[in-house]
């Protein structure tokens, strides 16, 4: 049963508490928000599901507070400037009717702000907010806020993830505008998401610049025109939602329920390629170019090929806050597009891996599999090819070939017919299977990490060239 009645004034002494979670104690008067300030230690605070009408400025004075969770409260009224001193602040689902404080904007530690779920704020959003150069997350979505979206938006370099959407309860009420150029600019975005508002004009290119995205739902706008085909640059998108729009053919009904007809894997895996020219710059899967009759590719293509592929991981393993391990790289799920740059693609197996993780997930299981690529890709052999068995794998095959100074041995026949200079692709060949063996020593520890395959790979193309 919840306590009755106020709480202990001497609960400010517990100088030691680190978290403090009041969740469903409905009978707790506001004294409680009174002592909070005594509480110095405090790193994380949370409210949840209670009757406090008002947040105490005080709390903004806990200097070694890290999250702010009143999510599902019963709070009303102004948004004290203070609380915005903490780098994780999270309000949703209360009823704040005024506009996010203005100085806001000089707050430049500030990481996370989740105004997000049906706090009635309303107002346009501020300007400054682009100042807050540490900001990671922004979401003011499910609100009643006007007008444009600030231009200043697009210097927030390290923000990944943006929700803007459903800002139109009231007729009144409601984002408008086109989407900014310059969020073409945040190189660190993985999730957008504006839809539900009255945004109009064209989707600008330089959207298509945020290679890395994973995740943009623009639906439910009044975007019309054409769609470039620049948009096949976001390599690694998992959800594209572009629904109704004013879009012209062929993507005036794009979304994702509409291509779920073959399920092709094309990095979100909801596209079909048989649509009227709809993403025509993804040619065909990297397995069909290697083991089809109709299809040739010379050495240097594929060496392009496998330095794309690398890149592509050396980002998912490096270049985002948290390591993303593919799990299931092969030569299917690797996308040509008309230029032959390789994608890769179909992330349906891929796993966050936190900081600290401790289970069997781990990026060295992608370098393995990177392993695979590079000797299937060089000597057109499967690892379930018919000419191998217990006694004999993939691996040990070339490896044999290496120790004996045979590799015209492994070598795709195809290269061996038109290939003039032998010695050098000879050469080449070796130092490539040096490097894949290399990628998948029987124990994870001793395999070489992504980043250094790729620059070693870059480092045999210009000796090759």
């Amino acid at each position: 049963m919840g306590r009755v009645g106020t709480s202990p004034p001497d609960i400010g002494n517990l100088s030691f508490l680190v978290s403090l979670n009041i969740i469903r104690k409905k009978s707790f008067s506001c004294s409680i928000l009174d002592n909070l300030a005594r509480l110095y230690r405090l790193e994380l605070l949370h409210f949840g599901f209670n009757d406090f009408s008002a947040i105490p400025s005080e709390i903004g004075n806990l200097q070694n507070l890290e999250l702010l969770d009143i999510t599902s409260g019963s709070f009303a009224g102004s948004i004290p400037l203070e609380i915005f001193n903490i780098s994780t602040i999270k309000v949703g689902l209360n009823s704040f009717s005024s506009l996010i404080p203005n100085p806001v904007g000089n707050l430049r530690f500030l990481r996370l702000i989740n105004l997000a779920s049906h706090c009635s704020i309303n107002g346009n959003i501020l300007r400054e907010i682009g100042n807050l150069s540490s900001l990671t997350s922004l979401l003011l979505d499910n609100n009643q806020f006007t007008g444009p979206i600030p231009m200043t938006m697009g210097k927030l370099h390290k923000l990944e993830a943006l929700y803007l959407q459903n800002n139109k309860p009231e007729a009144s009420n409601e984002l408008t505008g086109g989407i900014l150029e310059c969020m073409g600019n945040l190189n660190s975005l993985r999730n957008l998401y504006l839809a539900f508002n009255q945004l109009t004009s064209m989707v600008p290119l330089t959207l298509w610049n945020l290679k890395y995205i994973l995740e943009v739902n623009l639906s439910s706008n009044l975007q019309d025109g054409s769609l470039s085909i620049e948009m096949g640059n976001m390599m690694i998108l998992r959800i594209l939602d572009l629904s109704r729009n004013q879009l012209s053919r062929p993507f005036e009904n794009f979304s994702a329920a509409s291509f779920m007809s073959t399920g092709m894997n094309i990095a979100i895996k909801v596209l079909n390629l048989q649509v009227e020219e709809a993403f025509k710059s993804f040619d065909v899967e990297c397995e069909k170019w290697l083991y089809s009759h109709n299809h040739y590719l010379n050495i240097l293509q594929r060496l392009n090929i496998m330095v794309y592929i690398a890149s592509a991981l050396e980002y998912l393993h490096y270049g985002y806050s948290t390591t993303i391990v593919h799990c299931d790289l092969k030569p299917s799920n690797i996308l040509l597009d008309q230029d032959l740059v390789a994608h890769v693609a179909d992330f349906g197996m891929a796993k966050l891996l936190d900081y600290g993780s401790k289970g069997i997930i781990s990026p060295r299981g992608d370098v393995y599999s990177y392993n695979i690529l590079l000797m299937e890709t060089f000597t057109r052999k499967r690892p379930t090819d018919h000419i191998f068995s217990e006694q004999m794998s993939l691996k040990s095959w070339i490896e044999e070939s290496l120790l004996v100074l045979s590799v015209t041995n492994i070598i795709d026949s195809n290269l061996l017919c038109n290939e003039r200079d032998y010695a050098s692709m000879e050469e080449l060949i070796s130092s490539i299977m040096r490097l894949a063996l290399d990628c998948c020593a029987e124990s994870p520890e001793q395999r070489i990490n992504i980043k250094n395959a790729s620059d070693t790979l870059r480092k045999i193309k210009l000796q090759f060239l």
